[in-house]
């Protein structure tokens, strides 16, 4: 379940330093986030389309879902319900 942003912030660096752009985050354990995790999810997003990757959300549901489509997220990361989306 992702629930602290800071560990989120933190696994996703090892994988940006790695030299991996192209990062799927899969939410299938988190029915709920909340809104310094949604601002992790952009700012990683952002940084991964400015090196020329891409940041996707896979299994968004529940709350989780709600919320990011409140923010319109949907509007700046893909989305997907399958890993076959990918």
């Amino acid at each position: 379940m992702i629930e602290d942003s800071s560990r989120l912030s933190e696994q996703l660096a090892v994988l940006f330093d790695s030299g991996d752009h192209a990062i799927c985050v899969d939410l299938m354990e988190s029915p709920v986030i909340n809104s310094s995790v949604i601002g992790t999810l952009l700012r990683f997003h952002e940084k991964a389309i400015a090196e020329g990757g891409e940041f996707v959300v896979l299994n968004a549901r529940n709350v989780a879902l709600e919320s990011m489509l409140r923010t319109r997220m949907n509007q700046v990361i893909r989305f997907v319900r399958s890993e076959e989306e990918l």
